[in-house]
């Protein structure tokens, strides 16, 4: 969540041999990365982001540091990252999108998906968009302060969503 899917990101960027695929929830991509890196071949990317996150904005800015007061950089848009992934997969611009059902309406939340495939290596990039969503990890607790955080999509679960997308991807070479 956040930081664990800048890093994850990093780590595909700069050993892609040993990644297939990566999500990221709630983290679009650092600025410096985004004008400093690009891919060093194929790996498929899962973007799980909050269009209402307070944290990492969904249309890019400034990373708020919460209670740390520090400055945690600056994060480029939504589109801005998927479409990093895509031009570094070499994806055709072509893309497929529609709506997850609305499994809980009481979460105030709804789910955009935009799935990019024909991309170089098997590789393919993925966005799922949760409108009034926030910094939260979709069918997570919401124990944690909506105030602070925003909403939790009870529409699917984060965690069955990465697994069901790594199961779909394979190193080359690996059984």
């Amino acid at each position: 969540l956040g930081n664990g899917g800048f890093f994850c990101q990093s780590l595909a960027l700069t050993r892609p041999e040993h990644f297939a695929a990566v999500a990221s929830v709630a983290a679009t991509m650092p600025d410096v990365v985004y004008h400093k890196r690009k891919p060093l071949a194929p790996v498929s990317v899962l973007f799980i982001l909050g269009m209402k996150d307070p944290v990492v904005p969904f249309k890019g800015g400034v990373i708020d540091p919460g209670k740390l007061k520090k400055s945690r950089g600056v994060a480029v848009s939504a589109s801005e990252a998927v479409n990093f992934w895509v031009q570094g997969n070499k994806c055709r611009s072509e893309f497929e999108e529609g709506l997850l059902p609305d499994l809980d309406p009481t979460d105030g939340t709804r789910v955009r998906w935009l799935h990019y495939k024909g991309c170089g290596g098997n590789s393919e990039a993925v966005l799922l968009a949760v409108k009034e969503g926030g910094h939260t990890w979709p069918g997570g607790r919401t124990d944690q302060s909506e105030k602070k955080y925003g909403r939790t999509c009870k529409d699917f679960d984060a965690s069955r969503e990465i697994w069901r997308f790594f199961s779909k991807h394979r190193l080359a070479g690996s059984r």
